[in-house]
């Protein structure tokens, strides 16, 4: 779907707080440069006749949040996979109220008997 100046163009010329009488911008933007903006507009006082070539460097007005640590899908996978079985074995295990220690002595006192 294209896009024409005549759309964005007012949206543009804000967000980028490029001047009210902007003729025509370029947007220039490459992987480890800054992202520069080359204006062509008219004077705001109307009285000059040719209009005015500036060249704009974009500051940010806000610090971006970081990016997630990358990870390897195995550890990524693995980790999803503990937090899923511990959150299972949590909703399904059941605490036994009895005491088995009884069980155990009579068990222990059974294989430890003597012959007789």
């Amino acid at each position: 779907m294209a896009i024409t100046a005549n759309e964005i163009g007012k949206d543009l010329i804000e967000a980028l707080g490029l001047p009210k009488l902007t003729k025509s911008f370029t947007l220039h933007a490459r992987t480890g440069e800054f992202v520069r903006v080359q204006c062509e507009y008219y004077p705001q006082d109307g009285k000059a006749i040719t209009t005015a070539l500036m060249v704009y460097d974009l500051v940010p007005r806000f610090r971006p949040a970081p990016a997630p640590r990358a990870i390897h899908f195995d550890a990524w996978m693995g980790q999803r996979t503990a937090a899923a079985h511990a959150e299972f074995m949590e909703r399904t295990s059941r605490q036994l109220r009895c005491d088995w220690s009884p069980l155990a002595r009579a068990i222990d006192a059974y294989l430890n008997r003597t012959s007789a």
